[in-house]
């Protein structure tokens, strides 16, 4: 979905062995981060009740839903599973192409004094598992720039093999709140690259669980985040889900 796509919705569907990456939702050029008018902006559409697995089975560095420059994305729901790298994606730029720019040690022929579309962005109640299988420097939850306004809650990440594995802020990431996600059974369960520019400072992480054990059981809470994340009961009739480990 890209060019000013607005309030679409997947939902409902299976997406497997592909390629490349199973969804994209906006770019990464020019005319996504800094737009001509607002109708060229990507906003307010919805990925749901979807499951993602054996994809980017050629193209490793794919994943298995891209986010670029959008406003209003919500991604909920889904089931992501089996994945040479990333599970979700949100973002791109570095910073470079936020409002100041981006790291000052980075070489940067251009500068925006504008915002990017960027914000209020959500990934919510997402089962994220036995993804970062072949590649490195990813997660299940990865995200680049400035989005204001944007949370990351209520996912259910565990069993991943690579580094760092559970929720990564890599740089320029800035105004995202990470709350009340369950992160177990990888490297680094929540794992920041934001500190140029302080934009660590501009995220609040809060009530999440990180590395949960035999030893240290699931809250209630928690329990219900296990039962409630990935596709929602009316919809698992229609996709295939992988097993859980």
């Amino acid at each position: 979905m890209e060019a000013g796509s607005q309030d679409n919705v997947i939902s409902g569907c299976e997406f497997t062995d592909i390629s490349g990456s199973a969804i994209q939702v906006g770019g990464v050029q020019q005319e996504d981060h800094h737009p001509a008018t607002a109708d060229a902006i990507i906003r307010n559409n919805t990925v749901s009740n979807t499951s993602i697995h054996d994809v980017a089975v050629e193209y490793e560095g794919g994943v298995g839903i891209f986010v670029g420059y959008t406003e209003g994305t919500r991604l909920v729901h889904n089931d992501l599973s089996r994945l040479p790298y990333s599970g979700i994606s949100m973002g791109w730029g570095w910073g470079e192409e936020d409002a100041g720019g981006g790291a000052p040690n980075y070489y940067q022929p251009f500068h925006y004094s504008t915002p990017t579309p960027a914000k209020n962005n959500v990934i919510a109640y997402n089962h994220i598992h036995q993804v970062m299988q072949k590649l490195q420097d990813g997660g299940a939850i990865y995200t680049l720039g400035n989005m204001p306004g944007t949370v990351i809650a209520w996912n259910y990440v565990h069993h991943n093999r690579g580094t760092p594995g559970g929720i990564y802020l890599d740089e320029g990431s800035g105004g995202i709140e990470i709350t009340s996600n369950l992160v177990c059974q990888v490297a680094t369960p929540m794992n920041y690259n934001n500190r140029a520019q302080n934009r660590i400072a501009t995220c609040q992480e809060h009530d999440n669980v990180f590395n949960m054990s035999p030893e240290k059981p699931a809250s209630p809470a928690m329990k219900g985040l296990i039962r409630k994340a990935g596709v929602e009961p009316a919809w698992r009739h229609s996709v295939h889900l992988e097993s859980s480990h």
